[in-house]
């Protein structure tokens, strides 16, 4: 609704090939550049000054450079989704900087930043503006009315936000909402998720999260073999008695010892270059491994939850269940890696929650479900159930 589509669609094609890129860029460069400090590594001059270092240099700057605007507009194709997302589901049209800073973890100055950064790029339809003495976000023309299915009472929008009916007391309640003459329904299904912990959970989380513990064992498992290897050699590589009587014995391969320290360096280079390299793997396995533990948790207290909203301090996470902003982090991280699904941070009432099971319907009746083709107004009656589809002429 608030996103370049088709642009974000392009654009993220564009982020693998330039991912692809910047790695193949590096992978040559630095194979050349390791080669050729292996053949010279006792004459720098000639490493330096040869033919093949500046344009292996060059490789991996460029594809350094590539893998960091990739992974720069990745996270902020991420950043505009979210914000999006979070715009769809608001009812008032007006958004304030403080709610988004809460929401997100971020300072207000830093929302702002990124915000004018997003909005020309990524999204349309929402501006800047000032009400109220305070600068905020206006949404395109957004027009919304909530209701209970059970009694068919209109609620306002405060009591909507706590999932009850004042009335009837059930929980069955949705939004209609109106904007850029296209009508949606916000409701919840947080009953599938009662009792059903799977229902808060990306698809496949255990084979993912023993795919990771895999990742992690392989990666260590290869990181020590090659650290007591090269421990090994270096010891023998500093021995002069040692590689004196292996050279008197005949047992080394280059029948010389500086010759044959040399290939102890070679070897010992070798080993902690795919050492060092196991360290990325470790790290991003242990990040996931953490985040779907989390999402795990997580997922198990919302099947615990009737009410479609739960208070932010109330979810326990971890070791950190007492810090509000690691847990906010925590949440945000499990959501976008897919490891948490329906639910979603909110600001409601001056108080951070997590709003479950949040159904976003578009261009159907929220009456009836039947498709709604045309432009739509406040008058607009659906020609299958005959019901009117707005009720409020002004913004909340």
């Amino acid at each position: 609704m608030y996103l370049k589509n088709v642009l974000v669609s392009l654009l993220k094609i564009k982020n693998i090939i330039l991912l692809v890129c910047g790695i193949l860029l590096i992978g040559i460069g630095g194979y050349i550049l390791l080669s050729l400090w292996i053949t010279y590594i006792n004459d720098w001059n000639t490493f330096v000054h040869a033919k093949a270092t500046p344009p292996s240099v060059r490789f991996m700057i460029i594809g350094l450079a590539l893998i960091v605007c990739a992974v720069f507009s990745r996270r902020a194709i991420y950043n505009a989704e979210f914000y999006s997302g979070y715009f769809e589901g608001d009812l008032d049209g007006y958004i304030t900087y403080d709610e988004l800073a809460a929401v997100t973890g971020k300072s207000v100055a830093g929302v702002k930043a990124e915000l004018l950064f997003l909005r020309p790029i990524y999204m349309k339809k929402v501006r800047s503006c000032i009400r109220n003495n305070t600068q905020m976000l206006e949404l395109y023309s957004k027009r919304a009315l909530c209701q209970c299915r059970n009694c068919g009472a209109q609620i306002e929008k405060r009591i909507y936000f706590t999932g009850v009916c004042p009335y009837c007391h059930g929980s069955d309640i949705f939004a209609r909402v109106l904007t850029d003459n296209r009508v949606y329904s916000i409701s919840n299904s947080v009953d599938q998720g009662v009792s059903h912990p799977d229902f808060y959970t990306g698809k496949g989380i255990r084979g993912r999260l023993g795919g990771h513990t895999a990742g992690l064992c392989v990666s260590l498992v290869i990181m020590l073999i090659n650290l007591f290897m090269t421990m090994d050699l270096f010891s023998k590589y500093n021995d002069q008695n040692y590689l004196k009587k292996q050279l008197l014995a005949g047992k080394l391969r280059m029948n010389s010892i500086e010759l044959e320290k040399a290939d102890l360096m070679n070897t010992i280079i070798f080993a902690l270059v795919i050492a060092v390299l196991m360290i990325p793997p470790m790290v991003i396995a242990i990040s996931h491994l953490r985040d779907a533990i989390n999402a795990i948790h997580c997922s198990r207290h919302f099947a615990k939850c009737p009410s479609p909203t739960v208070r932010l301090e109330t979810v326990p996470i971890g070791l950190f269940t007492d810090n509000p902003k690691r847990k906010l982090k925590s949440i945000r991280r499990a959501i976008r890696a897919g490891y948490l699904k329906n639910c979603s941070i909110e600001k409601h009432g001056g108080t951070l929650q997590i709003m479950l099971a949040k159904r976003v319907v578009k261009d159907a009746c929220p009456n009836c479900g039947a498709p709604i083709v045309g432009a739509v107004n406040e008058n607009y009656q659906c020609p299958y159930c005959r019901k009117k589809l707005m009720g409020v002429l002004v913004k909340w």
